[in-house]
């Protein structure tokens, strides 16, 4: 029971926490001018969100659950998310659809990747990404129904800051 609110709970704390906050002064003092409600709105946005990180932090108090358990949480989540790109780049780089059908299991992939030809057209848009020709995958992409190249990620599998490695 406990994992199945550990997760959830440190995984939005870690977004809220990431979240950038909105300060007022400083745009009413910057070049930026937003009209008097967007400002309010935005000083409503960073109370909300004040308020969410105080009533997540007791959430895991009251659980027992204390910031390095979070902390390890979200490594073991990154561990098992890059594990899972890294399976299902082996497949896609040695065309084998019965191990893609594994490694996509509980992710995005799993419901739009369906078929054998999908998956091919898959591992033709992971070789010209490869080779470079961005417009080629990104049409096949566009066709399968998957954000490709020209979004946040670098392919399809994704390739996160910090990471080196390309499709």
């Amino acid at each position: 029971m406990l994992k199945q609110i550990l997760i959830p709970v440190a995984l939005f704390a870690v977004t809220v926490t990431n979240a950038s906050a909105f300060n007022g002064d400083l745009m009413s003092t910057s070049h930026t001018v937003l009209r008097d409600s967007r400002i309010e709105t935005m000083q409503e946005v960073k109370t909300i969100r004040q308020n969410a990180k105080q009533q997540i932090a007791e959430l895991l108090r009251q659980a027992g659950i204390d910031k390095a358990q979070v902390k390890e949480t979200r490594h073991i989540k990154h561990d098992a998310h890059k594990e899972q790109r890294t399976a299902m780049k082996t497949a896609l780089d040695t065309n084998d659809y019965e191990a893609f059908k594994i490694a996509v299991v509980g992710s995005h992939l799993a419901d739009t990747i369906t078929t054998e030809a999908d998956f091919e057209k898959m591992v033709d848009a992971q070789q010209l990404l490869k080779v470079g020709d961005r417009k080629g995958a990104k049409a096949i992409f566009d066709e399968l129904g998957i954000k490709g190249p020209g979004h946040f990620h670098k392919g399809i599998l994704g390739s996160h800051k910090g990471q080196s490695d390309r499709f």
